[in-house]
């Protein structure tokens, strides 16, 4: 089993889904099958589709061992390769870089999980300043998701349902 004692990196992503969709939330194959997180409550909320009788949604907020990390910079027909990748390499998770991610300190909790917020900054020189590096192009993400592939990996601490406002007053970041 991988545990936060065993990856040395244990934080606390959010996801969100459509009510019907809870059964099947681990489908998703952009990188791979596996459970996705964000480190952006907006990022989680844009895939929960509002009730048509009062604007809720469903939100999970997980204790995730991450360990180390497969990075992605784009999604691309390559990115569904990112699981075989994370076990070739025995790291934790694959880290989806997006161009908008929160600056860090995390609130770290007493048990040691990191949680992600405060403000957002965008950064298309995030990893360097050579081409190489730059996060711009087709398949360029706007925000960072992390992907881990075994359930063990995750454990659920939080499940809170939100009333969100008109679509156009709030910022999904």
């Amino acid at each position: 089993m991988y545990t936060a004692s065993s990856s040395g990196s244990l934080m606390m992503p959010c996801t969100g889904a459509l009510l019907i969709m809870w059964c099947c939330i681990c489908s998703s194959r952009l990188f791979g099958k596996g459970l996705y997180f964000a480190n952006a409550v907006g990022k989680s909320a844009a895939y929960c589709q509002m009730t048509e009788d009062g604007d809720y949604g469903v939100l999970a907020l997980l204790e995730v061992a991450l360990g180390d990390h497969h990075m992605c910079k784009k999604a691309s027909s390559a990115s569904a390769r990112a699981a075989t990748a994370v076990k070739e390499k025995g790291v934790g998770h694959t880290w989806a870089v997006g161009l908008q991610f929160p600056e860090t300190p995390y609130e770290q909790l007493p048990d040691g999980c990191r949680v992600p917020c405060g403000r957002f900054k965008h950064d298309l020189n995030r990893l360097g300043t050579t081409k190489n590096d730059k996060l711009k192009g087709p398949g360029t993400l706007h925000y960072d998701e992390m992907i881990v592939y075994q359930k063990s990996q995750a454990k659920i601490r939080y499940v809170v349902t939100v009333k969100f406002g008109e679509k156009e007053s709030y910022d999904l970041t």
